[in-house]
């Protein structure tokens, strides 16, 4: 389904504006690739991850970033568990999901569980 232009910076900026007038004082855009820790390493991991276009979507909202961290028991399963997030993240397939049968979000349509 395509959506028209700024559809996303619209629920976004909404979003942000209801959560200021619910006294939040944060609001979280989730989590991005590192991107300068290492400048050959970030460049590596933005190349691999596809993740410029999400960068600049996030950054036209005047983060403020903080580091966050992933923790397993291994190095294997850590870096099992990053292969896994970065597929999840990065792929292209949409999948219809039955709403849930309880939902405090009544008023909105079932929306397509897209990683996209």
């Amino acid at each position: 389904m395509q959506r028209p232009d700024g559809t996303m910076h619209t629920l976004i900026t909404q979003a942000i504006e209801d959560a200021s007038k619910n006294g939040r004082h944060q609001l979280s855009l989730a989590a991005l690739p590192a991107r300068k820790s290492n400048a050959k390493l970030g460049r590596l991991i933005a190349y691999l991850s596809g993740s410029a276009g999400l960068v600049q979507f996030k950054d036209s909202f005047a983060p403020h970033y903080r580091p966050l961290y992933m923790a397993a028991p291994n190095r294997l399963s850590l870096g099992i568990s990053m292969l896994d997030l970065a597929q999840t993240v990065t792929s292209t397939t949409c999948e219809k999901t039955p709403p849930p049968a309880i939902s405090h979000q009544r008023d909105l349509p079932h929306l397509p569980n897209c990683a996209t």
